[in-house]
């Protein structure tokens, strides 16, 4: 899971226009990093869930900081100006597709984002729990 750090304070600068401009190009961003079979969408507000199959939990985390350096890395245009765009991500991962609940996989992911948080924003967290398992 995905958040962009501080987006209210976009809509609140340059309108909610800008910050669907925003919303765009992170989009874009992350739909270029992933696999052609892994999954992006909105989730909610500036929230991105991002699905990737078959893929460990090491390997997620990974792609999430590499993920999260090609939105923030490079400045988004809006309304004629250049700005940076931090992002935070939280990680879950299950052994197997029967082992948890679509629920569960994204509220332990959830909680991560929001270790995300705690720790400053703009960084990589794994969900409680789920170090032991790379």
């Amino acid at each position: 899971m995905a958040d962009l750090d501080r987006f209210k304070s976009i809509n609140d600068r340059f309108g909610h226009p800008a910050g669907d401009t925003v919303l765009q190009q992170a989009s874009n961003r992350l739909r270029a990093g992933v696999r052609p079979y892994d999954h992006v969408g909105r989730y909610g507000g500036e929230e991105f869930l991002i699905v990737l199959p078959d893929c460990g939990l090491e390997q997620a985390r990974t792609l999430s900081e590499r993920l999260r350096r090609s939105v923030g890395d490079v400045p988004m245009h809006v309304e004629g100006e250049e700005m940076r765009v931090a992002c935070g991500f939280g990680v879950a991962c299950a052994d197997s597709p029967n082992e948890t609940s679509v629920a569960a996989l994204v509220q332990a992911a959830d909680k991560a984002l929001y270790l995300a948080k705690q720790a400053g924003r703009n960084c990589v967290r794994i969900a409680p729990g789920m170090a032991k398992r790379s």
